[in-house]
This record gives structure tokens, sequence and C-alpha cells, in this order.
């Protein structure tokens, strides 16, 4: 799937930087889903009303539908938010100064219900938080998978601190809190072998401590 991301022309003349000038032109455009047959054949192409989203957590087949699983951000304006702290620190002799951020973007975790007319449903899975890098257990991969695991930030300010659980049997969802420590892009580790339904195991992911200077 692919969102209406540009460059906004202007802001690329005068900054020259490609980050700075991204955006997604949610009122100029449409979000995509592709739909790709396994036998080789035609792509299907389905316009949705434009979305705003970074990374997709799995994408699996129920019946003759097709559901694609994202955390949808509810504000257009994330590189806006974002890249300011990506490119001009605070503190450029700081190395983690580029880790500060005075907003994080706000969304929730939705399951996108492709039907075989074409007609496409939301469903919704997490209330609104600071979220992204969505992960599963990797081996129900294009399977249906019952939990959702994600970095978090508990505070409106400063980075991903948390890792967060999301059950879809039961719709609860759970928070390690790593206070001050900044957390990084996970990668889930399965507890079993074998290939459950329900997967439990731990993640791995670097995490930043800055007031000792280290990670792990």
């Amino acid at each position: 799937m692919y969102d209406p991301l540009r460059p906004n022309i202007p802001t690329l003349l005068r900054t020259r930087s490609l980050a700075k000038a991204l955006e997604y032109q949610t009122r100029n455009g449409a979000t995509r889903f592709a739909l790709v047959p396994r036998d080789g054949s035609k792509p299907r192409i389905i316009e949705h009303e434009a979305l705003t989203h970074i990374h997709v957590t799995n994408a699996f087949e129920d019946g003759s539908d097709t559901v694609v699983e994202f955390f949808r951000f509810e504000d257009s304006d994330i590189f806006g938010k974002l890249g300011k702290a990506w490119q001009d620190p605070s503190d450029p002799t700081d190395p983690r100064a580029h880790l500060t951020i005075d907003e994080w973007p706000r969304g929730h975790l939705s399951r996108f219900r492709i039907s075989k007319s074409g007609r496409i449903t939301e469903t919704v899975l997490s209330a609104t938080a600071p979220m992204e890098f969505p992960q599963y257990d990797w081996r129900r991969s294009t399977l249906e998978h019952n939990v959702t695991y994600a970095c978090k930030a508990t505070e409106d300010v400063g980075h991903y601190n948390a890792v967060t659980r999301i059950d879809h049997r039961t719709g609860d969802q759970t928070t390690f809190d790593f206070g001050l420590a900044q957390t990084g892009e996970p990668l889930f580790v399965p507890r079993t072998a074998p290939l459950p339904r329900t997967t439990a195991g731990c993640w791995c992911s670097i995490t930043i401590c800055g007031s000792i200077v280290r990670s792990w």
C-alpha cells in the first residue's frame, strides 16, 4: 500500500532537504492498496481516502477478504513535527540530542478489510496513543495473528520509552515502561519452536539510557 507522501516543492527549493520537504498531502490524493495474486495475474489496485502510516504490521487472507494491519496516524503532519527534531538538534554537541522529540504523532492500530468487490472497512484495535514500529511473531507472516507489539511513548515529550502489547482476542493492552530509557526499533523473538495460534516471547530492542550513556 502507498499513501500520498510527496515533497513540498517550495520547501524543497528553500531548504534543499528532501526530509524537511516530505509531507502527506491527504487533501490531494488517496491511499492505494495493491493486491498481488500469487498466481502472477494482474494486481488489483483499490483506492481509499487518504491515510497516514509508516509501517505495516502484517497482511493475511480471511476467506475471500484481505486484511491489512498498521498504525494509522491521526495527524497527517508527521514529518512536519519530526523533521525539525531530526535535522536541527537543539544541542549539536550532544550525540543524543536528535532523540528528543517535542511531540510524537498520535495514532491507533487498525485493520483494514478489503472485500472481493473492493469494499474497504476499518476496525480500530487500540486506543489513540503515540505508538509505532508494530511487530508480531514473524512465523505468522501472511497468517492471522492475535497479538501485536509496538514501541510507545508514555509522555508527550521525549522518545519512545516503552513496549506495549495488544491482545486482539480480549482487547487488553499492557505496557512495560523503561522510564528515562529510549527504545528503538524492536525484533520479536518467539519463546517456543512450534507455531501456535497464540504466541508468546520476548522483545530484543536497542535501549539507550541517557543517564549512564549506555545502550543494551
